[in-house]
């Protein structure tokens, strides 16, 4: 089926083979099995260079699909379209479930070029983590308690921001909760509802080392929302995708200064800013690729564009590698955040079978 787009397969992944399986299921096997189809190209893409000519392929094509995909995570589209091309070959309408619903305008369609940034770095891994501890739901504990199922990953400098206010518990509180977990740096600031994460950022910037490591920035999400929230599963997928998973960590950073998880493009159009995000703030970086550059230190402080859109104040949509969900929506909406946390369970199979 891929073939109706002109591309070939590399000769060091089983492409052709499981093209032969995508043509024994039809169009609507194919639909059904829509997610499965873009993990196995989303794991072949990380194996083979089989997507290196894809722009020589796509713009070969008459029919202007290079223009309807997002150029970031571009096998989604790609199997869309191969789907409709399939289904009109056979004189069949286009299949209801891919056509582009009106509920995904929200997507951003700007278009990006790549640009990557290749560096070496240690193996030394640093923590910046920020928390509010309110005292209106316990979440944060959860949040805390994941953090410490991977804090081993942390072989470098930790520093924990904590913001507090007349709602939060106390700081001795929140350093209870880590028990005898080493924390090289506590950093305890005035809460500021207009910055969030803001409130703490710079300064523990401030203690991170302008070496060879890299560091993983990540936060307390979700706190004002209780257990069964989607904010909550949003949380849990930040961190099965940004902490368990060193290695496909490892290996964006090769290619890119800073990877994170769900990177959005087109947001937060602030001066300075390259308008885009990885949404829900969770990301890694290479620290002398951010330390060498001046914007470091800028932060807009907007409690909806201050720390998540950090990223952007540094590099370019181009230079923001992609952990996982390079194409994501509105993660607000339960059927987006369905549809992602399906596909994360198939790319962690990947990642286990990689291993």
């Amino acid at each position: 089926m891929l073939a109706l787009l002109g591309i070939q397969a590399d000769e060091q992944c089983d492409c052709e083979s499981f093209a032969r399986e995508m043509d024994s299921w039809g169009v609507d096997g194919c639909v059904a099995r829509r997610h499965e189809i873009i993990a196995k190209l989303e794991h072949a893409r990380s194996k083979t260079n089989w997507l290196q000519n894809l722009g020589a392929a796509l713009f070969a094509i008459r029919s202007g699909v290079a223009a309807k995909l997002n150029p970031i995570d571009p096998i989604p589209g790609l199997v869309d379209e191969a789907i409709r091309r399939a289904a009109r070959k056979i004189g069949r309408p286009d299949p209801q479930q891919v056509r582009r619903p009106h509920a995904n305008r929200h997507r951003s369609s700007s278009p990006v070029t790549l640009t990557p940034v290749p560096g070496s770095f240690s193996d030394v891994r640093n923590l910046m983590y920020h928390i509010w501890p309110t005292r209106k739901t316990k979440h944060w504990r959860w949040n805390v308690q994941q953090l410490l199922r991977r804090i081993d990953l942390f072989n470098g400098v930790r520093s924990i921001g904590v913001a507090t206010d007349s709602e939060t518990v106390s700081l001795a509180e929140v350093q209870a909760e880590f028990g005898d977990t080493r924390i090289d740096h506590w950093v305890e600031r005035r809460n500021d509802p207009k910055c969030r994460e803001g409130t703490t950022f710079l300064d523990l910037m401030r203690t991170m080392p302008h070496d060879a490591s890299t560091t993983c920035y990540a936060h307390a999400k979700g706190v004002r929302h209780h257990a069964g929230s989607l904010t909550v599963d949003w949380a849990e997928m930040l961190y099965r995708t940004t902490l368990d998973h060193w290695q496909q960590v490892a290996d964006v950073l090769k290619s890119f200064p800073i990877a994170g998880t769900f990177k959005r493009v087109g947001q937060f159009k602030l001066p300075g800013n390259h308008c885009w995000h990885y949404s829900g703030t969770f990301f890694w970086f290479r620290n002398q690729d951010v330390f060498s550059r001046p914007e470091w230190s800028r932060l807009h402080k907007h409690f909806f564009a201050c720390v998540e859109a950090w990223p952007a104040n540094v590099f370019t949509a181009g230079e923001g590698g992609v952990i996982f969900g390079g194409n994501a929506g509105n993660l607000y909406q339960p059927a987006e955040l369905d549809l992602q946390s399906r596909a994360l369970t198939e790319w962690e199979s990947q990642c286990s079978e990689l291993k």
